[in-house]
C-alpha cells in the first residue's frame, strides 16, 4: 500500500496529529511485528505524539495518556 515504510509511518503521525484534540488513549496500532513496533515508537517519539507501550507483561493503564501502540501477538 505505501512504497516504504518510512511513508506509511508518516502518514500514520500525520493522521494522529489530526486526532489530538481527541484523547489519543482510544487509539491503538496494533503492528504484526517488534520491528514495526520499533520504527512506530521512534516516529511517534520524533513526532512529539505521546504514547503508550502495552505487551504481554504490560497492561493497559487507562490513566497513561497517548496512542496505544501493541503487537498482535
Amino acid at each position: 500500500m505505501f512504497a516504504s515504510a518510512k511513508l506509511e509511518a508518516g502518514f500514520i503521525v500525520n493522521s494522529l496529529k489530526k486526532l489530538i484534540e481527541q484523547d489519543l488513549a482510544k487509539a491503538c496500532i496494533s503492528v504484526r511485528r517488534h520491528t514495526d513496533m520499533e520504527r512506530y515508537l521512534a516516529a511517534l517519539g520524533e513526532s512529539g505524539i505521546a504514547f503508550y507501550q502495552i505487551d504481554q507483561n504490560t497492561l493497559d493503564n487507562t490513566a497513561q495518556p497517548g496512542v496505544r501502540l501493541a503487537t498482535m501477538h
